[in-house]
């Protein structure tokens, strides 16, 4: 879990789509004076916030974003930098608050060791920021949890944002410094070859005026979308359950050699696995449902969301966010996925089930059901019964699997893996 935060931390969406964010590429700072204060324009305020955009100073530029919206509320790109900002900035202060877990369940001295490897720089205070009231500690697996559902409700806004401001279009303007690879690239792309005469050579003519330059339409920002739809699904079972005890659980049995079932039943001793107050699993339906939405969208404008050439293949859209393009490879295998996704909306489908088709067995399947009224409490879904040697469970608790089997015939799942 704590490796699941550095990473969300320092490495996702956007930051990642402007290639900044990299091991390779964030090893050296790079120092840049910038002066923001509160004399400035609006604008003026925006336009020095693009420039703090990167990995070591992305919550400097989110104040300089803050004091732009309070000089002018209406400030589009402003707004859009800051809603997006919004999920790196639950970290304020991590890893000064996670301490006491790390030194209770951890290695202390090794994630000291690991601490001195950020570089000096302004995240380090962004970081360490000592508690101050509103950042509490992180002392259980509910606190960890608890940060994790605030980066996952940033995304949701996210969300939110883009589909109350499907209309907007910017033209983002990126540090010349930190993203200086992706300049490169834009100037290749942006240079052609002028055939020479017979008195003189050919020459290379580059058109320079916007390789700084990302523009934005719905495209980008249904990608955006999609991208942060995709981290709410993979944080739900994270963010869904109360996992109190795992920790010393996993510190008390490291390395201990148990039967499946002893491990089972001592983990359902130790831990809580109860259904958290603001669990993130009801939220699925509604992604898978949106997901439909965007990709029937993306197949209607293909024209203009994935530009050809006059032989018919994919060209850059040049200037974008998402510059290769946003091209559908196979329409017929899409349309059949999106045709299996509404099955799976709608409810309970009969599935064919066994790559041997002669032994093939047919199961009425209701995939949705474990997320829109998931179980109280998760040990409801462990098994009941186990072998003779306990390494095999036999029979479910719950014979429809949290609803997912209406016929509770769940058990077959055991069966298929003996």
């Amino acid at each position: 879990m704590k490796k699941m935060i550095k990473s969300i931390a320092l490495c996702t969406s956007l930051l990642a789509t402007l290639s900044a964010c990299s091991p390779e590429k964030t090893k050296e700072v790079t120092k840049v004076q910038l002066s923001v204060n509160e004399q400035m324009q609006s604008d003026e305020l925006t336009a020095a916030g693009e420039q703090l955009i990167a990995p070591h100073t992305f919550h400097l530029a989110d104040r300089a974003f803050a004091l732009a919206l309070e000089k002018n509320p209406s400030d589009k790109k402003a707004e859009f930098y800051r809603v997006f900002l919004k999920r790196f900035m639950v970290f304020r202060g991590v890893m000064t608050n996670i301490k006491p877990m790390v030194k209770k369940y951890g290695d202390a001295a090794k994630y000291d060791k690991e601490m001195k490897k950020i570089p000096n720089s302004p995240i380090n205070d962004f970081l360490f920021m000592p508690a101050d009231g509103v950042i509490k500690p992180i002392n259980t697996e509910e606190d960890v949890q608890n940060l994790l559902i605030a980066y996952r409700n940033a995304l949701q806004d996210f969300r939110t944002y883009v589909a109350m401001n499907q209309d907007l279009k910017l033209e983002l303007h990126v540090n010349p410094i930190i993203f200086m690879n992706q300049i490169n690239e834009n100037m290749t792309s942006n240079c052609t070859v002028v055939p020479g005469t017979k008195e003189e050579d050919g020459q290379i003519e580059c058109d320079t005026s916007e390789i700084a330059t990302v523009r934005v339409n719905i495209a980008d920002l249904l990608s955006l979308k999609q991208e942060a739809a995709g981290e709410i699904l993979y944080l739900a079972l994270y963010t869904s359950y109360n996992f109190n005890g795992l920790a010393q659980y996993t510190k008390d049995n490291s390395g201990k050699e148990m039967t499946a079932k002893e491990s089972y039943d001592l983990l359902q001793s130790k831990v809580d696995f109860k259904l958290l107050k603001n669990e993130g699993f009801t939220a699925i339906r509604s992604l898978g449902a949106d997901l439909g939405v965007a990709a029937k969208w993306a197949m209607k404008y293909q024209d203009s969301i994935c530009p050809k050439d006059k032989n018919g293949m994919p060209v850059a859209r040049k200037g974008y966010m998402f510059k290769k393009g946003l091209c559908i490879d196979n329409a017929s295998n899409l349309e059949k996925n999106l045709a299996l996704l509404e099955q799976v909306l709608k409810g309970t489908m009969a599935v064919k089930i066994g790559s041997d088709e002669a032994n093939q067995i047919t199961k009425n399947i209701n995939f949705l059901a474990p997320f829109d009224k998931p179980v109280a409490d998760l040990r409801m879904l462990t098994p009941a019964t186990w072998n003779e040697a306990g390494t095999q469970g036999t029979s479910f608790k719950d014979k429809t699997l949290g609803g997912m089997f209406p016929d509770q015939d769940a058990d077959f799942l055991l069966q298929q893996t003996k």
